[in-house]
């Protein structure tokens, strides 16, 4: 890493110090910059430099070739050559660069005798919108814009422009705050918009082929004075039983350089970066946590060719929750409930990264990654048992202190080049580095009564694993005239894991799995290739892996397999509102180290879990079908039908013949599932929207029970719906939202059934100023016992100095009723845990916005 960073150094220098000239080059009619046009110097009719122009139409050349050439040539397919003689009397702009100026060039023109008119298959549309002249609010934000001139958006948070989806938004041809942040214009007011460039094309900016579908990129261009700036905004709150809530997003930027800081502290479950007044809501097990965080970022372009970005985000977080759990195990039968309670801490570094992303000229860029992750997590649970056998009915209380550390680092090195000799080719190569340790130390202290024997016993275990892995990858695109292209990949990869464990215990039988060092090796060439039709686009992919496994343990194994992975899509255009997608695909995965190890398991005295170092790769085989139907106005319906067919399929193999039953992840053999979906969503008259989905999924999932293949398998129905409905003007909104699922599971020793019912909402009031609203939520779910539950959430908001500030006041389970009930079924066995440390608390608040730009 140093290495490559003396070398970038050293470059920037060097370029720094030398002098070039720079253009523009634009379309003479649209005045829209001109991306990827061909810049040749010419120098005796030899070719002595060349480069591309940027997104902005930019282009630059080192004086050094500009001096001694005769003239520029600029060259695109879709416009008339132009040149440009040398000047020299151009005007220097400062910091070594001589601006050559603006090159307007001109579309070419087709005239025949006889026209005919067909439809242009390549485009590239433009449309500016013009807010110079307009003179917007403080208060008026950019997100506020997205809801005119064209643009709205979607439940889904997604951006539409005219009811397309807009693939990418940038500031001033640049990423602003992170790629595609939309939280960000919540925050910054709409004053500092010059217009707004909204650029539709179905020509691939990095393959130069043509799109079935076109895609949408937002340009914002902003006012000059406004190229820097400050704004954010905060959030302030507390309430009964010790609740509290501190927030800010500031965010501060001057040309290039961006900075930005999330920061807060609260115990309501609220979200880390709270861009608007938390949500009332209510979350299984993490309502009474206590949650401290921070991220910083930075982004900044230095010496004009490299661009440097870092972030480092982290949180401190403590919970504690009580839980009862209820388990019915037909195949063992087995009846168990248990209560616990727990309190966790953990300190997480989530990403720490620091990226140089080095573009000596347009057509390469050289980019070195690096990441640090840390995750420390503390817990202290206190579980009481009570298992009931055909044989035995045991009482059993488990005093258990578990502490699990990760440290992982990661280095990448990436190259790209496009070539000039032909627009849409390119190479890529990658190399990259992963080192990740695990460790996990656990103390329990266990008391116990069978029948008549009580017993006391302690375990105290420590595992330890690693994983080091080396990647190399290589690919290269080769366009295949206009609408298509090839690409030819290849990667090696080389993961190195280590698993070794010690064991105090003076009864417990050894569960865990056996150390081991095991290295597996990858070698995958492949092709990929894609061609546009004139109502269909054509996909497809395939690569052969050759896989070694290297296993040093007790019993020392290596095996060696070839896997054929690959892929077909066809998506056919058939109207421009009816569309049909088919999909085949071939995937194989390979086992990871939670499911080789036991690095992840936990003394439960219900059943334990074990990894398995001699698990094989599974392989999966999958149909889709999708067919999408879009009607005048908001009305949409859609079906979508899927079949996978799995083969050595990840699975459990329990046996029983211990006191505790052990779950030992396996191969289990071959499976089935499929799903078909209808969704259907509409607008009524502008004021009544309804999304409704319905889906009907059968699975197996295969176990092996003490040495026997059990064929589980289960058939799910589930229904959703959800509406907006405003009345009375805007004054009455009801948002009912209900699900509902309905499943039936079969073992080889009997069956169980799960059934689902949720009805949630809001129910909003707009009168005088102030915005009320309930929550209601109801649940019922039948698994081992029957659960039903009501609660209702309450909240009141009045938004101030026109919607800059709004204080609320919220209630959170207003008739301290809430239960929540969650159902699990797995390989033998169906169980359901309920949540019961949740309590009614009102909470007060007050959020506002703030930005120096007037």
């Amino acid at each position: 890493m140093l290495f490559f960073f003396f070398i970038i150094i050293n470059t920037c220098r060097v370029y720094s110090q030398e002098a070039i000239v720079a253009g523009i080059v634009m379309d003479n009619k649209t005045g829209v910059a001109v991306e990827g046009a061909n810049i040749l110097t010419i120098k005796s009719e030899q070719i002595i430099y060349q480069t591309v122009t940027d997104s902005l139409g930019r282009f630059k050349i080192p004086l050094r070739f500009y001096v001694q050439m005769n003239y520029i040539k600029i060259s695109d397919i879709n416009y008339e050559t132009f040149k440009i003689e040398r000047q020299d009397q151009s005007r220097n702009t400062g910091n070594n660069v001589i601006n050559l100026g603006v090159f307007k060039i001109k579309a070419i023109e087709i005239k025949l005798k006889e026209v005919k008119v067909i439809s242009t298959k390549r485009y590239t549309d433009t449309s500016r919108i013009d807010l110079s002249k307009e003179k917007f609010e403080r208060s008026v934000m950019i997100d506020d814009i997205f809801s005119r001139y064209g643009f709205t958006k979607g439940t889904n948070g997604i951006l539409y422009y005219k009811g397309k989806p807009v693939s990418g938004i940038t500031v001033n041809g640049d990423d602003f705050f992170g790629k595609n942040n939309l939280d960000v214009y919540h925050l910054l007011p709409a004053l500092v918009l010059n217009n707004i460039d909204v650029v539709e094309t179905n020509i691939d900016s990095l393959t130069n082929t043509t799109q079935l579908r076109p895609s949408i990129k937002v340009d914002l261009k902003f006012k000059e004075k406004y190229n820097a700036g400050m704004f954010g905004n905060a959030n302030l709150g507390i309430g009964t039983l010790n609740r509290y809530l501190a927030n800010t997003n500031l965010f501060y930027y001057r040309n290039k350089q961006q900075i930005s800081l999330i920061a807060g502290s609260n115990n309501i479950n609220a979200d880390d970066n709270l861009i608007v007044p938390p949500t009332v809501n209510f979350s299984a097990g993490s309502n009474d946590v206590l949650k401290t965080n921070a991220k910083l970022t930075y982004r900044n372009i230095l010496a004009k060719k490299i661009e440097v970005n870092f972030l480092i985000d982290g949180n401190v977080t403590n919970r504690t929750y009580t839980s009862e759990t209820d388990r019915n195990d037909d195949e063992l039968h087995q009846l168990s409930n248990t209560v616990n309670l727990s309190k966790i801490k953990a300190f997480n570094i989530n990403n720490a990264d620091l990226s140089l992303n080095y573009k000596p000229d347009a057509l390469s860029a050289l980019t070195i990654t690096q990441n640090v992750k840390y995750e420390q997590l503390t817990s202290r649970d206190s579980l009481n048992y009570n298992i009931i056998t055909d044989t035995s009915n045991s009482i059993s209380k488990d005093f258990q202190m578990r502490k699990y550390n990760t440290v992982g680092y990661a280095g990448k090195v990436d190259y790209s080049r496009r070539f000039t000799s032909k627009k849409g080719r390119s190479l890529n190569v990658k190399a990259g580095f992963n080192k990740t340790n695990y460790q996990t130390n656990e103390n329990d202290n266990v008391y116990a009564s069978d029948n008549t024997t009580i017993n006391k016993y302690f375990i105290d275990e420590k595992i330890n694993a690693g994983e080091s892995l080396l990647m190399l990858d290589a690919n290269f695109t080769e366009p295949i005239g206009l609408n298509g292209y090839l690409n030819i990949l290849l990667s090696y990869k080389n993961d190195r894991m280590t698993y070794n464990y010690t064991v105090n215990s003076d009864t417990l039988v050894n569960y865990l799995s056996p150390a081991a060092l095991i290295n597996n090796q990858y070698f995958t060439p492949g092709l990929k290739i894609q061609h546009t039709y004139s109502n269909f686009d054509l996909l497809g992919d395939a690569s052969g892996i050759f896989y070694s496994t290297d296993i040093k343990s007790s019993e020392n194994r290596q095996n060696d397999f070839f896997k054929i992975n690959g892929s077909l899509n066809a998506d056919f255009k058939i109207t421009t509102k009816k569309d049909l997608t088919l999909t085949y695909s071939a995937h194989t995965t390979f086992p990871e180290i939670n499911q080789l190890s036991s690095i992840g398991s936990t003394l439960d005295l219900v059943s334990q879990t074990t990894g398995n170092i001699n698990l094989k790769p599974e392989d999966k085989q999958t149909f889709r079908v999708t067919y999408n139907i879009r009607s005048s106005g908001s009305k949409a319906i859609s079906f979508d039908g899927e079949a996978d067919y799995y083969t050595n399929k990840f699975g459990y193999n329990v046996s029983s013949n211990s006191t505790t039953p052990i779950m030992l992840v396996a191969n289990v053999g071959d499976a089935k599932t499929a799903t078909f979906g209808f969704n259907l969503s509409d607008n009524l008259f502008g004021r009544y929207f309804f999304n409704s989905s319905s889906a009907i999924s059968y699975l197996q999932q295969p176990s092996i029970v003490n040495g026997q293949y059990t064929a589980n398998n289960g058939l799910s129905l589930s229904q959703s719906f959800s509406s907006n409905i405003t009345l009375m003007g805007t004054r009455l909104i009801v948002s009912p939202i209900i699900t509902t699922s309905a499943s039936r599971y079969f073992y080889s020793t009997g069956n169980a059934n799960v059934i689902n019912f949720t009805g949630s909402g809001k129910i909003s009031f707009n009168v005088a100023g102030f915005q009320s609203a309930l929550y209601p939520l109801f649940n019922y779910s039948y698994n081992v016992v029957h659960n039903s539950s009501f609660s209702m959430n309450g909240e009141v908001r009045k938004s101030l100095f026109k919607d800059q500030m709004v204080i609320w006041l919220q209630g959170y389970d207003l008739f301290n009723s809430f239960k929540f009930f969650n159902t699990y079924v797995g390989p033998t066995y169906t169980e359901s845990t309920r949540f019961t440390n949740l309590q009614r608390y009102v909470f007060f608040g007050v959020s506002f916005k703030f930005s120096n730009l007037k």
